[in-house]
C-alpha cells in the first residue's frame, strides 16, 4: 500500500477523535486510542486485532495516568471506526521507519496550531540545535564557542586532544547532564537529545545503547514541560512506543515530563517541580526548544505580568519564554538554543529582548532563515532565527551572525552544513545584521557612512514630484514615479523630478535589496531601513544623476510593457522585475560610483541571491 494511502486512511481515522468545535483539539483519550493502533500494528502487523488495540490502549492509559474506566467508554463510542480501521491496517506493509512517518501525520496535523503559535519542528532543525547546544556545554572550557559554530572541530577530535583529567570532566558532564525543553510540545527536541546522547556515549565511551542507559537518559537527563495536556500525552506515548519497539522496555518512569505553564509562577513552581535539578545546580545545563509565537495582546487568557518581565513590551510569548529561561532556569555555564521568529534580530520592538540575552550571555549566535522558496517549518511561511547562547557574565562578549539564507527543497538536507557565522561588532543601532562575511560588512558600512545625510532627508513636503513605494518586499523592490492604487504603497515627495527618480531607482536596485535583507524583518520596508542609508542627492555629480534618471525612465517603461493583468482584489497587474535584471545591474553600476564600492563589492551586490530572485540557475 502506498505511503500516501496509509497517511490518508490514518488521518481519516484520527479525525473521528477530534473535537471540531475546539480548534481541532484531540482529547488525551483519543490520542491514547489512536496511538494504541500504531503500536498494535507495529507489534502485531497482520495479526493486529480490536483486542490487541484495546490491550495496548489500557497499557498506554496506565503509563500516561489516564482513567481506565473513561477509556473504556471512549473506546465503546468509537469501536465501529476502530474495527473498520483495523481491517485497513492489515493491508499495510509496515516497518519502524513507516511508524515515524505516520506519527508525523499526527504531530503535524494536530500539533501545528497556528492560533496558539505552535509549529512542528522537523528532525533536521531539532538535531542541529540540540547537537550544538549539548556539545558546546560538554566542551565549554576546552573549545572556543566559534569553532563549533563554523564546524571547524569535531567533538571526538576535541575530546581526544584533552588530557585525562579534562576527559573525566567531559564524561562527568555527559553522565549528569540535564536538558530541558520548556515548551516541549510532542517531544521533537527530546528525541533529538536522546539520540545525540546515545551517539556521544558510543563515541566517547564506546558504550552501546542498553535498557539501563535508555532508562537513565529519560529518567535523569531529559526534562519537558508544556501547557498542553494533549502534547504531554503524546510525548509519553512516543517514549513508551520507542522504548518498547527498539529496546524492549515497558516499565520506564517519566516523572520529568510535566503539564504546566512555563511563564506563570503562580501555577507552576520550577524549583519545587524539579527539585533534584535546582538542588545540585542553579538551573539546567542545556535548554532547547521552539517556544510559541503568539502576540500577547491577542490572547484572552492573560497570565504574564509587566512587573515580572523586562521584555513585556516585546509583546510576544516567545520573548517571555526566553526571558524566563535566561533569568531563572539556567546557571553560569549553561548553553541555550532556540528557534524563534526573525524579529529577534531585526525589529526595534525586540530591543529589550536583545539587550537581555546579550547581558546574560558570554557568547551569542544567530542563524537566519528565509521562508521562500523553502521554509524550515513544513507548509508554514515563517521567517526564522536559530539563537545559541552560552550563559555567563564574561567581560569578553561576542556576537555572531549569518546572512539571510534562502534555499530550495532540493537543498534542504545540506542547508545546515552551509551556514557561515561571522563576528558582529557591537553595539549596532539596527539590531543584529544578517551577514556572513567581512565583504558584506564593508558594503553596509559604505552605504551607511559615506554621507552625513540620511536617505529620507532628501524628501520634501508635498510637491508634484512623487514616488510610490511598496512597503512590503520579497525579492524585488517595487517603486514607481506614477500613482499606484494598492494600500501597500506609500507616497514620498521630492523637490525635483530627478530626485524622485533617483530615490525610485535606488529602491529598485539590487544594492537596496541587499541592504534591506541584512537589516530588516525581510517582510516590510520601514523607516529604520530607509534612514540607515546615508546619501545626499545634492552632492551627486550631474553626469551620474542624468545617467540614472535616463536609465530609470527606460526601466519603468519596460516594466509597464511586460506587466501582466491578473485583476485580483489586491492588484490589477503583476510587474515582472526579474525580466529586466540587466537594467537593474546598470542602475547598480551607477550607485556603486556614488557609494565608492569596489569591483568585488559591486559584483557581490549584483549576484546577491540571484539564483532565488530569478527562480532559475543562470545559463
Amino acid at each position: 500500500m502506498k505511503d500516501s494511502a496509509i497517511f490518508k486512511s490514518y488521518t481519516v481515522f484520527i479525525d473521528s477523535f477530534v473535537d471540531k468545535d475546539d480548534s481541532y483539539y484531540m482529547h488525551p483519550y483519543g490520542v491514547c486510542i489512536a496511538n494504541a493502533v500504531i503500536s498494535s500494528m507495529l507489534l502485531y502487523n497482520q495479526r493486529v486485532s480490536i483486542e490487541s488495540v484495546k490491550a495496548n490502549a489500557l497499557e498506554i492509559a496506565e503509563f500516561t495516568d489516564l482513567d481506565a474506566s473513561v477509556l473504556h467508554g471512549v473506546f465503546a463510542i468509537h469501536e465501529t471506526s476502530i474495527k473498520s480501521f483495523v481491517s485497513v491496517v492489515k493491508k499495510w506493509e509496515l516497518s519502524k521507519d513507516t511508524e515515524t512517518q505516520i506519527l508525523r501525520v499526527l504531530f503535524e496535523k494536530y500539533i501545528t496550531k497556528k492560533e496558539v503559535g505552535a509549529y512542528y519542528t522537523d528532525y533536521q532543525t531539532t538535531s542541529y540545535i540540540t547537537r550544538f547546544v549539548v556539545c558546546s556545554y560538554l566542551l565549554a572550557d576546552f573549545v572556543d564557542f566559534s569553532s563549533f559554530l563554523n564546524r571547524k572541530q569535531s567533538v571526538l577530535g576535541c575530546y581526544e586532544r584533552l588530557n585525562n583529567s579534562e576527559k573525566e570532566e567531559v564524561l562527568s558532564r555527559l553522565h549528569n547532564i540535564t536538558i530541558l525543553d520548556p515548551t516541549c510540545g510532542t517531544g521533537a527536541f527530546m528525541f533529538s537529545a536522546c539520540e545525540i546522547l546515545l551517539e556521544l556515549y558510543e563515541a566517547l565511551e564506546k558504550r552501546k545503547p542498553t535498557s539501563e542507559l535508555i532508562r537513565k537518559i529519560f529518567e535523569e537527563n531529559l526534562y519537558g514541560v508544556d501547557i498542553d495536556e494533549e502534547a504531554i500525552c503524546i510525548v509519553k506515548f512516543r517514549i513508551w512506543l520507542a522504548c518498547k519497539l527498539y529496546w524492549d522496555i515497558s516499565d520506564i518512569y517519566l516523572a520529568n515530563f510535566k503539564v504546566g505553564n512555563t511563564l506563570d509562577s503562580s501555577t507552576f513552581d520550577w524549583k519545587q517541580t524539579f527539585l533534584c535539578v535546582f538542588k545540585n545546580k542553579d538551573g539546567f545545563d542545556c535548554v532547547i526548544g521552539n517556544p510559541p509565537y503568539v502576540e500577547y495582546a491577542k490572547m484572552t487568557n492573560k497570565y504574564v505580568s509587566e512587573s515580572c518581565y523586562s521584555t513585556y513590551k516585546c509583546g510576544n510569548l516567545y520573548s517571555y519564554v526566553l526571558e524566563r529561561v535566561m533569568c531563572q532556569l539556567v546557571h553560569q555555564k549553561s548553553v541555550v538554543g532556540f528557534i524563534v521568529p526573525i524579529s529577534i534580530v531585526s525589529t526595534p520592538r525586540m530591543e529589550p529582548l536583545r539587550l537581555l540575552v546579550s547581558k546574560k550571555s558570554s557568547n551569542l549566535a544567530f542563524a537566519n532563515f528565509a521562508d521562500r522558496p523553502a521554509c524550515l517549518f513544513n507548509g508554514v511561511h515563517q521567517k526564522l532565527t536559530i539563537m545559541f547562547a552560552s550563559i555567563g557574565n564574561s567581560k569578553v562578549h561576542s556576537v555572531y551572525s549569518t546572512q539571510y539564507y534562502h534555499w530550495t527543497k532540493d537543498e534542504q538536507l545540506s542547508l545546515m552544513d552551509k551556514l557561515t557565522f561571522t563576528k558582529i561588532p557591537l553595539p549596532h543601532q539596527i539590531g543584529i545584521p544578517k551577514v556572513s562575511t567581512n565583504l558584506m560588512f564593508r558594503i553596509l558600512k559604505a552605504v551607511s557612512e559615506m554621507y552625513d545625510t540620511c536617505l529620507l532627508d532628501n524628501c520634501s513636503s508635498k510637491s508634484k514630484w512623487c514616488v510610490w513605494l511598496n512597503m512590503r518586499m520579497a525579492f524585488w523592490g517595487k517603486s514607481f514615479v506614477h500613482p499606484m492604487k494598492s494600500k501597500e504603497y506609500k507616497t514620498f515627495y521630492f523637490k525635483t523630478e530627478k530626485e524622485a527618480k533617483l530615490f525610485s531607482a535606488l529602491m529598485n536596485s539590487s544594492l537596496f535589496f541587499f541592504v534591506w535583507e541584512c537589516i530588516s524583518d525581510c517582510w516590510h520596508i520601514t523607516t529604520k531601513d530607509l534612514i540607515f542609508i546615508k546619501i545626499d542627492f545634492s552632492k551627486i555629480s550631474n553626469d551620474i544623476v542624468e545617467a540614472i534618471t535616463e536609465l530609470y525612465d527606460a526601466y519603468e517603461m519596460q516594466l509597464e510593457k511586460s506587466k501582466v493583468f491578473i485583476g485580483s482584489v489586491q492588484t490589477s497587474y503583476i510587474y515582472q522585475h526579474k525580466l529586466h535584471k540587466p537594467m537593474i545591474d546598470e542602475i547598480d553600476n551607477l550607485f556603486a560610483r556614488i557609494f565608492y564600492l569596489t569591483d568585488e563589492e559591486l559584483d557581490f551586490v549584483k549576484s546577491y541571491q540571484e539564483k532565488y530572485r530569478l527562480n532559475t540557475e543562470k545559463k
